[in-house]
């Protein structure tokens, strides 16, 4: 049987949906220093962005463009993590921005930048207590602030409506888990939290800075119930910087989760299936990170370089052809198959296939389905498109090609495929094979030629068939057939199969034993 050659291609970062391209970077003017910038935050309503000046002890508000609004009058210190309060409820804390200082307290600030007080105790579980090693704050869209915080990893909840008050904790069971570390992010309305912490080392039970000193810690996101329970242990086991999530609701990005990886941004599907890598060329010293759900815009901080990266939903263009490939079902069917990537734009996708070369000569090809294709729409990813073709000649070479076309232009790729050959003439009942020799052994063997069995004879004699393949002739390690007429046993036997109208019959054709004197009484 033979198989059509398959001809997938398969691009290195194949989308499952609409990626993201570099579209602009801005740093500190006039009152925004931008000095050493950390966490970075933004308003999906005022699309007002707050960037972290770790050097400054400030926060630096920028607008949609890039530009310096204000910086923010109230002194943070050593701040780190941000977090807006984007939800879509109305209460009196819709807007207002939060600052991590140090590791002990929370700023809460206005959308203005007016500070409305600290946040470094709370009435917690059991009794009083106060915020330790804080590595995160989010905002989920009920309005519900989540704080990442202490080294074994507690995801407290408060609500925002009743002046930040403690709700409840939850432990976080982080796997591979040698401590948390910064980056933390909350899904739409808190189904699944994103907490970073450092891992352990690959192959070993132990951290890396127990394994060598002054080995810096990797860290990495793990995706979490709000329960706490484990979902995803690992997004990627890239170095992690800064975590966040998509918040938009009935949109193909809700769910999508982004990791900076310092050098460059991962996206991840709600399954944790790696959409994109981006970013790369652009980032030097990754820290923060942010999305704006409405726009789909993402916003990197890099320390090295004092600058906001916004990268920006990658915008229509032409089709991408990414891969193409045959399957044979019939010596006279194969299926067609490609998988194409509208790019924002109609498309119709239309196969071509013949026996001459399609590029060179299309006139000599068949369309199918008929021009202009099939409609396969207008989204962002990867779509299957399959057809069948049928009338094919078997054990021939077929040319086809793909063709993707929209408004914004045309991409094609081509291949080659073999039909199988036909089995009919082969045999008799069309099998490809036929077992010659009885079903039933009797507890022998078929033996190699030459023999292989410690009991035969050398020099037995080759495997022999006619040459109207109707008779073979072999050697077994003893007879074959239920009562042979020249059992030399255990001698090895010479056996005939010869094919009759439906089945093989076999016979024993070896020479009876005269090795044996008879008796003088």
């Amino acid at each position: 049987m033979f198989l059509a050659l398959l001809l997938w291609s398969v691009p290195a970062q194949a989308l499952t949906q609409r990626g993201h391209v570099f579209s602009t970077s801005f740093s500190g003017e006039e009152a925004c220093v931008l000095s050493t910038p950390g966490g970075v935050a933004v308003n999906e309503f005022s699309e007002r962005v707050y960037v972290v000046d770790r050097s400054g002890n400030g926060i630096d508000e920028f607008n949609s463009e890039g530009k310096c609004v204000a910086r923010f009058e109230t002194p943070v210190p050593s701040p780190s993590a941000i977090a807006v309060d984007n939800s879509t409820v109305e209460s009196p804390s819709k807007g207002d921005v939060y600052v991590v200082s140090g590791e002990s307290s929370i700023y809460k600030f206005t959308s203005t930048g007016t500070l409305v007080g600290v946040l470094s105790e709370f009435k917690g579980p059991e009794e009083k207590e106060e915020l330790e090693e804080v590595h995160g704050v989010a905002v989920d869209l009920n309005g519900t602030l989540w704080v990442y915080q202490h080294e074994e990893g507690f995801a407290d909840a408060w609500s925002s409506a009743k002046k930040n008050k403690f709700l409840f904790r939850r432990e976080l069971e982080l796997p591979n888990f040698c401590e948390a570390a910064r980056g933390f992010a909350v899904a739409p309305f808190a189904e699944a939290l994103y907490a970073g912490h450092v891992r352990l080392n690959i192959g070993s039970e132990q951290c890396d800075e127990e394994i060598e000193e002054g080995v810096p810690p990797v860290t990495t996101v793990a995706k979490l119930a709000a329960s706490g329970k484990t979902l995803i242990g690992e997004l990627d086991r890239a170095q992690s910087a800064a975590v966040a999530a998509d918040l938009s609701i009935g949109k193909p990005a809700t769910g999508d989760v982004y990791v900076n990886n310092v050098t460059s941004i991962a996206a991840f599907n709600s399954s944790g299936a790696l959409i994109q890598q981006f970013g790369s060329g652009h980032l030097t010293q990754g820290e923060g990170l942010a999305v704006n759900s409405r726009s789909g815009e993402i916003y990197a901080t890099d320390a090295h370089e004092n600058k906001v990266d916004v990268f920006i939903p990658e915008p229509p263009g032409p089709p991408k052809v990414e891969s193409i490939g045959s399957r044979s079902i019939t010596p006279t069917s194969v299926q067609l198959e490609a998988q194409v990537d509208p790019t924002g734009e109609d498309t119709h996708v239309l196969f071509q296939y013949g026996t001459s070369d399609c590029v060179s000569s299309p006139s000599s090809c068949t369309d199918v389905p008929a021009p202009p294709g099939r409609d396969i729409g207008s989204g962002f990813g990867d779509q299957h498109v399959s057809v069948t073709v049928s009338g094919l000649q078997p054990a021939t070479t077929y040319y086809f090609r793909v063709l993707a076309t929209s408004e914004l232009g045309t991409s094609e790729r081509s291949g080659i495929l073999n039909t199988m050959p036909s089995p009919v003439g082969l045999l008799p009942d069309h099998r490809a094979w036929e077992l010659v020799s009885p079903p039933e052994k009797f507890g022998a063997s078929i033996e190699a030629i030459g023999g292989n069995n410690s009991n035969s004879a050398p020099n037995q004699g080759p495997i022999q068939s006619s040459e109207d393949g109707n008779s073979i002739t072999y050697f077994a390690s003893s007879s074959i057939v239920a009562e042979p007429e020249g059992n030399r046993s255990p001698e090895a036997s010479q056996v005939i199969s010869q094919r009759g109208a439906s089945a093989w019959s076999t016979q024993d054709i070896s020479a009876l034993d005269q090795s044996t004197e008879p008796s003088a009484d």
